[in-house]
């Protein structure tokens, strides 16, 4: 991710591999949501857990929005229908 950075700031337009880092993002916050959900459930079951539910709801709540501001991203980018296709 941050070599893809340093690449824009060097003006490198060239980026075969931005769709698929877009992806992997995608895939990352997903997972995250998912493997976050044992938290919550040691939490109801009364299973002692270190953490707090509001510390959960505050990460998992930037995960979500940071999935679906990824997933607009790509959607608006490599989904368009009059969108040309980026070599």
């Amino acid at each position: 991710m941050y070599y893809y950075y340093a690449q824009q700031a060097r003006n490198v337009t060239d980026i075969w591999w931005k769709k698929y880092l877009t992806s992997l993002q995608i895939f990352q916050f997903s997972l995250d949501c998912v493997t976050s959900l044992f938290f919550l459930y040691f939490y109801v079951s009364g299973i002692y857990c270190r953490g707090s539910l509001r510390a959960w709801l505050v990460g998992n709540g930037m995960g979500i929005v940071f999935f679906f501001l990824f997933a607009n991203f790509y959607i608006s980018t490599y989904r368009r229908k009059d969108h040309k296709k980026i070599q």
